[in-house]
């Protein structure tokens, strides 16, 4: 594959094999994005509404068994940034500008402009058309934080139920 793409992303959410890239790559370099488990909540929401395998996958899940899921990541996370080259990153300061295509490409060795948008990645899946509309092909400043205008009392529980679930990683990312 190395014949053909000299560089190779990958994305994962839950990271129980990070270390496998490691024995076959000479240099990886990870990327590792927080976010407000506040805001993570009203997209496992908002996705729930829009996939029924989501919504009993996650959604219709207890906020500990979300929790628990997220925190399992976050442990490999911590793993990855006390043991290999990363670059830290919060999810909002990336919507909001404060870190740029620019100092990811410097921190991977990337030589190619911007990459596509958001709306080309999400396009191969159509039930996926309604976060397109939501970001108009690119994060934004309405990603982040939108737990502080939620209105509805049932989600905002769920919201701060899963922060509090997760004070370790709030702390250690200033939530």
């Amino acid at each position: 594959i190395l014949k053909t793409y000299r560089r190779l992303g990958v994305k994962e959410c839950f990271l129980d094999n990070w270390r496998l890239y490691e024995e076959f790559f000479d240099d990886v370099r990870y990327i590792i994005l927080a976010r407000d488990p506040r805001d993570v909540m009203l997209s496992v929401l908002d996705y729930g509404e829009h996939a029924d395998w989501h919504k009993k996958m996650w959604a219709d899940r207890s906020d500990e068994h979300i929790a628990a899921q997220f925190s399992r990541a976050w442990s490999h996370q911590l793993d990855m940034l006390n043991s290999s080259n990363c670059l830290r990153v919060r999810y909002e300061d990336l919507c909001r500008g404060k870190v740029g295509f620019s100092a990811i490409a410097k921190f991977c060795g990337l030589d190619f402009d911007e990459p596509g948008s958001v709306s080309q990645s999400l396009e191969a899946f159509p039930w996926r058309a309604w976060e397109i509309e939501r970001h108009s092909g690119r994060l934004t400043e309405s990603a982040v934080h939108r737990w502080k205008e939620e209105t509805d009392e049932t989600r905002l529980q769920r919201v701060h139920s899963l922060a509090k679930l997760m004070s370790d990683y709030c702390g250690f990312w200033g939530y």
